[in-house]
This record gives C-alpha cells, sequence and structure tokens, in this order.
C-alpha cells in the first residue's frame, strides 16, 4: 500500500502538474502586478494599449483592446481634470450591486482623450464585468497649421 504512494510522490516531483494559464496570460498577469484583485490596469503591450480586469480570485477577466496612441500622456488628475475621477452609483439592479466609474485623460500633440472605465460588481463586491469608452477631442491650445 505505501509503494504505490511512494510512486505518486515520485511522479509528481518529476512531472508537476501544468498550469493552466496560456502564455499570454502568463505575461499579463506579470505585467499588471499593481493590479490583485477586483480591479484593471492599463497595459502597454507592444504598439497597443489593453485593459487587464481581474476578478475576485485574480484571475483574468477580460482584455479590451485600448485606441490610444503611444505618445499619448497621462494626466494625473490633480492638473486637468476638475474632479477626482472615481463616483460610485447603484446600479439598480435587483439583489445589489454597484457600478463605479474611473476616468483618464490623456494628451497628445492634437488631441485630449479620455478614457472612462465601467466597473460592474455583484452584491458581493465581486467585479463581474467592465467596459471602456474612448472619447477624443481636439486640442485647442496649440497652433494648427493652417
Amino acid at each position: 500500500m505505501r509503494f504505490p504512494m511512494i510512486l505518486a510522490g515520485l511522479f509528481l516531483a518529476a512531472f508537476p502538474p501544468q498550469s493552466t494559464a496560456t502564455p499570454v496570460d502568463q505575461a499579463l498577469q506579470a505585467r499588471t502586478s499593481d493590479c490583485v484583485s477586483n480591479c484593471a490596469s492599463l497595459v502597454r503591450i507592444g504598439k497597443s494599449y489593453v485593459v487587464v480586469a481581474k476578478d475576485a480570485a485574480g484571475d483574468i477577466l477580460r482584455v479590451i483592446s485600448v485606441d490610444l496612441p503611444l505618445d499619448a500622456k497621462f494626466v494625473p488628475s490633480a492638473q486637468e481634470v476638475r474632479q477626482d475621477g472615481v463616483q460610485s452609483m447603484a446600479s439598480g439592479a435587483t439583489g445589489g450591486g454597484t457600478v463605479e466609474t474611473r476616468t483618464e485623460t490623456y494628451v497628445t500633440a492634437t488631441e485630449i482623450i479620455v478614457v472612462t472605465y465601467y466597473f460592474c460588481y455583484d452584491a458581493n463586491g465581486n467585479l463581474v464585468d467592465i467596459q471602456i469608452d474612448t472619447r477624443r477631442f481636439p486640442r485647442r491650445d496649440t497652433e494648427q497649421e493652417r
């Protein structure tokens, strides 16, 4: 009876269980170490940006592409954005739940880009969905070529 247990232990030591996470999942987990659970992070992958959302367990819930130029610079909320950028409101869903928003502003030489995150939480406070909205506005504070 003891031999099969020893054999099983040796087998597990020689061939540890493989993670079910894909190489892409592993790379995204590594790049979003500032976001542990119930959160989202904006990550640059090559020449594009994606938002990686994680659920309560820290697993990747969604990956959403964001149309943000590589030269866009983040504007901290204390500089140009008049509100703190975070609001909470009841979602009106039966059984509870909330929707929270976060707004981030970016600028390029020719435009202002506003990225709004919509976080949907269930009644237990677990992130269950996220949506992203990107709006662009021309900059009026720079001289345009005529």
